[in-house]
């Protein structure tokens, strides 16, 4: 790659100084960065000069809670996020099962059951009426639920008999038969039905998901889906066929594949990924007190204190860190306790909570004296404004208390969760700065004291996200020595917090000094990746064409 020089930017550093006007790369890393006096120098020989005119440039974001093979699916399988209508939902099921080979199953999802208000769960009879021989297993928004079909039970080999697994949920009709809604650990009795992808299919998904970051600026990701190994090797090998990864990947594995951090500046191990409770959306955060109208319900504890705090102990004594999945204020508490039984992070990295939506001042104290961070997805919060005050109500003071946690020292991280949310991370910003839908609502913000400034903003979703998984000085600020990994946009991004996301674009994305995506004609996109690989007819009779 040659050398390039960017100049007549507006550089946001995120380190000192603040601003900048050009940057000048050459083998992947940042040489130089300065004023208007670095452009305005001799020329040199190889030099790639790029005149941004004006146009802002900020480090490459960083979604750090993201599943990036669920995102790839996500694009192409059927999406039901956002369907209001119970009836527009399962005509939507109809067409999809109508295109499928036979005995295919119909995957995907997305649905929100607290959008329809039916009175009642949804259940396999409502897909049987539209869908009555295709194999259907849709998973919830929050991913913490599925919905199944009679022919998908009946496959997995799921009846009354069948028992309830420890942390799962099977929700089941007067005669012990599962009315096709299953929640938490009960989700792996369907979903190890359905068949696993061939390698053509997943290396497809994972260039998807690839491709579609590129173009929203986001250059480096926290996965956590816990895969660790298996999705490790898959990106090696769609890196060797493409030439080029195309986006940084920190990996987390589960309890069964525990070793030590390992891999190089593209893909690298470096968490324990574990759940203590579900979702929100499903009514399986666990909490200290009932849902709202529910005194039966707590939610869900998917794994037993003493367990938790065994393999997080054993983690950290391996040199990973502990990322915990907590969202009621039940599971923060566990996850602090666990977290502190666990002992100090290896050097260099953080232990996380992820998402800590429920987190009154007491666990924020708790919080702040551990040392901990917060791994929050600002989407989640004005998505989330109706069921929390349906099913938390004044506890819903205490949720995704963003400017709480950054008073109280806690580091922030930012994510999207997506595919659960859109991984646009405008939409994060703007979240996070205004507490507001994008349609301005409500008036001032939900909670508005929780707001955060842009630049606080900037940095969970680039230096602060960097510096949780041991990138510090590599990643997430333009500063001589860091990677270059960069992103053009078409106008100062600080315009979002008053315009909306839309306000501006990634229209350039820069990755150890390579341009992956393009819409500037003096910029061009590296031209060695291959054709999408075809998929072999093998995988297509088990898999959405």
């Amino acid at each position: 790659m040659s050398p390039l020089l960017l100049y007549n930017a507006r550089v946001l550093t995120m380190a000192e100084p603040q601003i900048a006007r050009a940057v000048l790369v050459a083998d992947g890393r940042i040489v130089a960065v300065g004023g208007p006096e670095l452009a305005e120098g001799p020329d040199h020989p190889g030099v790639q000069r790029v005149d941004l005119a004006g146009r802002c440039v900020t480090p490459g974001l960083i979604d750090s809670h993201l599943h990036l093979r669920g995102l790839g699916d996500s694009l192409s399988q059927l999406d039901l996020a956002g369907v209001a209508d119970f009836g527009r939902a399962l005509e939507l099921v109809r067409g999809a099962a109508a295109e499928l080979w036979p005995n295919e199953w119909l995957t995907g999802g997305r649905f929100d059951r607290n959008l329809w208000n039916l009175g009642r769960l949804p259940d396999r009879h409502d897909l049987d009426g539209v869908a009555p021989a295709t194999p259907v297993l849709l998973s919830s928004k929050d991913g913490h639920s599925l919905w199944a079909n009679s022919r998908a039970i009946e496959i997995a080999g799921v009846g009354p008999s069948t028992a309830e697994p420890a942390g799962g949920r099977i929700y089941r009709d007067a005669d012990g038969y599962p009315v096709g809604l299953f929640a938490e650990n009960a989700c792996e009795l369907i979903r190890r039905a359905v068949p696993e992808p061939g390698q053509a299919t997943r290396l497809r998904s994972l260039r998807r998901a690839i491709d579609h970051l590129q173009r929203l600026g986001v250059t480096c990701v926290h996965e956590m889906s816990a895969e660790g190994q298996g999705l490790a090797h898959d990106l090696r090998r769609l890196r060797d066929e493409r030439g080029h990864l195309g986006l940084r990947v920190r990996l987390s594995v589960g309890p069964s594949d525990v070793g030590g951090p390992a891999g190089d500046e593209d893909i690298r191990l470096v968490a324990l990924k574990l759940w203590i409770d579900g979702a929100l959306g499903s009514q399986t955060a666990l909490m200290e007190d009932p849902y709202e109208g529910d005194e039966r319900n707590r939610g869900v504890q998917a794994v037993d204190d003493t367990t938790l705090h065994r393999l997080l102990k054993h983690a950290a004594s391996v040199g990973l860190a502990c990322w915990v999945h907590a969202i009621g204020d039940q599971a923060v508490r566990l996850a602090i306790e666990g977290l502190e039984s666990a002992g100090s992070p290896p050097i260099g990295l953080q232990h996380r909570i992820e998402h800590a939506q429920c987190a009154p001042a007491g666990l924020i104290e708790r919080m702040a004296r551990l040392g901990v961070a917060a791994s929050v997805q600002p989407i989640h919060q004005t998505q989330d404004i109706e069921i929390a005050e349906r099913y938390w109500g004044r506890r819903s003071r205490w949720a995704y208390p963003f400017a709480s946690m950054r008073r109280a020292g806690i580091p922030l991280v930012f994510g999207s969760d997506a595919p659960v949310e859109d991984a646009d991370p405008r939409r994060g910003l703007w979240a996070a700065v205004t507490r507001q839908r994008e349609d301005g609502t409500p008036a001032g913000g939900w909670f508005p004291e929780e707001r955060i400034g842009i630049e606080a903003a900037l940095r969970a979703y680039t230096v602060e996200s960097a510096q949780s998984v041991g990138d510090g000085g590599q990643l997430g600020a333009i500063v001589p020595g860091a990677h270059a990994d960069l992103v053009v946009w078409s106008s100062d991004v600080e315009r979002i917090t008053i315009e909306g996301p839309d306000a501006c674009r990634a229209v350039a994305t820069c990755i150890g000094g390579r341009w992956v995506h393009s819409e500037i004609g003096d910029i061009a996109v590296s031209s060695e990746d291959p054709k999408a690989m075809p998929l072999p007819r093998s995988e297509r009779q088990t898999y959405r064409r």
